[in-house]
């Protein structure tokens, strides 16, 4: 201690000892320690500089030594962790916590009002507080509860990790509508949102076990380009860029968290940031397909069978089809490229390139993983940009229509004004939707 105090001129150092028995002789050359209180003069200087609150906690030393450590600390405005005191005391007593608290107050704080003063309330904590000589009641401080103890006792009664979550949660809003947000943190006006009920998230925020949703695909191998004259037809029908794809991993944890976080009523994702989705952009850039063209549309009430056979010049076996789910095993080892005939006639071609359409519609998904950060604006990297290929963004005057995409049966709206950030534009408030 003398060698900090050398160094570190302004470094508090006291030792307390044990006093004399009676009947024993004084002996001035023998003192028998008790207690020391160590605060360093750099955490002196910074503490009129953080936030007007004092820590303090105790823990057990190992092994041979028998006493306690006393620590005193504070957080700076990034919430970083501050040491200001230390002691050594033979334990959590309340001469010892008095002792320390006055310290504390005497070198480290001052004559400083309004402190805010955490800690468990261990009974001894209680009483030393109450001492007047210690300063630590109003108006020179406030004693207050900590909520980490109190969750971890919470936690240790009802052994629920989740209900210790969100009490913490709850304890650091001081207001009761974000408390009320913390418990519930669904939509406050439904008047948008009206599936909220039936959403996935009402799931979740009612303590129901977690689900992790099983994706699907059906092969992870790609079968490589196909030959030339297949890939002349890709190009003209505009699958070439989805023929170039190749296989990715799959996180069902992602596309699970991405799930409860989907809104049929706006078709985005909702998420801290704001709303995003899948805009027409994306499926240009990534899937190279492009977003122009007539809507498919039709009966899906047709001999399927009969419909195979005039666009691929093959029936399915009996069990190869089920309505209108046509097997993809059944389909790959009848047009493997290892079939695709050496001299092949216009008709071979368009059956093949048909077939090999379908088992990129059917087989290949492209999901991708991100960080807790959303860039908004991820194809406007130069690395990223450069590397685009013109197919994908001929059709860029497109991407920020508001239009129906049709299917057959299914229509569903994209709203690109509600994800304009996506575009590198400002986001206004949307209310109304096209139905």
């Amino acid at each position: 201690m003398a060698a900090i105090q050398h160094f570190l001129p302004g470094t508090v150092v006291q030792f307390c000892y044990k006093p004399r028995l009676r009947g024993v002789p004084l002996d001035p050359n023998i003192r028998i320690f008790q207690r020391v209180f160590w605060a360093y003069k750099p955490c002196i200087d910074a503490f009129p500089h953080l936030k007007p609150m004092v820590q303090v906690d105790g823990t057990f030393l190992y092994g041979k030594y028998t006493q306690t450590l006393l620590i005193a600390s504070s957080q700076d405005g990034n919430s970083n962790v501050v040491p200001l005191a230390f002691a050594i005391v033979e334990g959590e007593t309340l001469e010892a916590w008095a002792w320390f608290l006055k310290r504390v107050r005497l070198h480290v704080v001052g004559e400083r009002h309004n402190i805010c003063l955490i800690s468990d309330r261990h009974p001894s904590i209680l009483s030393a507080v109450s001492d007047p000589r210690t300063m630590w009641q109003p108006p020179y401080g406030h004693h207050v509860y900590c909520i980490r103890h109190l969750a971890s006792n919470l936690n240790k009664k009802y052994s629920d990790s989740n209900l210790k979550d969100l009490f913490v949660n709850i304890d650091f809003h001081r207001m009761a509508v974000p408390r009320q947000t913390i418990i519930h943190p669904g939509p406050e006006d439904p008047s948008l949102l009206t599936l909220q009920n039936k959403h996935i998230s009402e799931h979740v925020w009612q303590g129901y076990p977690e689900r992790v949703l099983r994706c699907r695909r059906s092969s992870k191998d790609h079968p490589g380009l196909p030959p030339q004259p297949i890939l002349n037809v890709l190009k003209q029908t505009g699958f070439y860029g989805v023929s170039r794809l190749r296989y990715f991993e799959f996180d069902n944890a992602l596309v699970s968290a991405l799930v409860e976080r989907w809104r049929p009523e706006t078709h985005t994702f909702h998420m801290p940031q704001g709303e995003c989705t899948i805009t027409l952009q994306d499926v240009a850039i990534l899937l190279g397909l492009p977003c122009v063209g007539v809507p498919i549309v039709g009966r899906t009430d047709l001999p399927w069978a009969t419909v195979c056979e005039g666009l691929l010049g093959q029936t399915p076996p009996e069990g190869k089809l089920k309505g209108q789910r046509l097997s993809m095993k059944w389909l790959d080892d009848t047009f493997s490229f290892a079939n695709f005939p050496p001299n092949p006639t216009a008709v071979d071609i368009e059956h093949f390139a048909r077939a090999y359409i379908l088992k990129l519609i059917g087989g290949y998904l492209m999901p991708d993983k991100s960080s807790k950060e959303i860039k908004w604006r991820p194809y406007d990297e130069d690395h990223v940009s450069q590397q685009i290929p013109h197919y994908c963004i001929d059709n860029r005057h497109i991407w920020l229509a508001n239009v129906p995409l049709i299917c057959f049966h299914i229509v569903e709206w994209q709203y690109s004004d509600r994800v304009l950030r996506q575009f590198g534009m400002d986001q206004p408030i949307q209310k109304t939707l096209w139905t």
